[in-house]
């Protein structure tokens, strides 16, 4: 059975998305998450979660932790679709915790899952990491109401 996931960080959309195509349930999703995500079926805010994935504080890929059973089942998700991630065991206290980090193919994967659910610029989670809050300004400004124009958005960012 699958876990049930709780993500918070710049990956969350696109992590979001990918989990529920793979029949995860996400679990308390902020306010956001649960906006985007309303149709979906997939969400439940009063559950407790299996797993909790938070981004490294350098925003360059994520920590999964909960008990063993369920993080390998996360893990192995995410390894066996994102094959450039690169995975470090971290054990902690009565809970199993991986390191998960992003190179630049997995972050464009990504980018193609939050794509599918908000316009989203190409090298999104690349760029984010960089200046968080324009990248959140031009995809809100120019993007939102005009997904038609990502190349050349993305093309003026000196992306693409």
């Amino acid at each position: 059975m699958a876990p049930n996931v709780r993500i918070h960080g710049i990956y969350a959309t696109a992590l979001t998305r990918f989990f529920i195509d793979n029949g995860v349930t996400i679990v308390s999703p902020s306010q956001a998450i649960a906006a985007r995500f309303k149709e979906c079926g997939k969400m439940a805010q009063q559950k407790p979660s299996d797993v909790d994935i938070r981004d490294f504080e350098d925003s360059q890929g994520i920590m999964i932790r909960g008990e063993s059973d369920h993080v390998d089942i996360v893990a192995d998700l995410i390894r066996e679709n994102f094959t450039d991630a690169i995975f470090r065991m971290e054990p902690l206290v009565e809970i199993d915790c991986i390191t998960v980090e992003f190179p630049y193919l997995a972050k464009s994967r990504l980018d193609e899952f939050r794509n599918g659910v908000v316009p989203t610029v190409f090298n999104h989670h690349r760029l984010r990491i960089i200046n968080s809050h324009s990248v959140n300004l031009i995809e809100t400004k120019e993007l939102a109401n005009h997904p038609e124009k990502r190349e050349t958005v993305s093309k003026s960012l000196g992306e693409n």
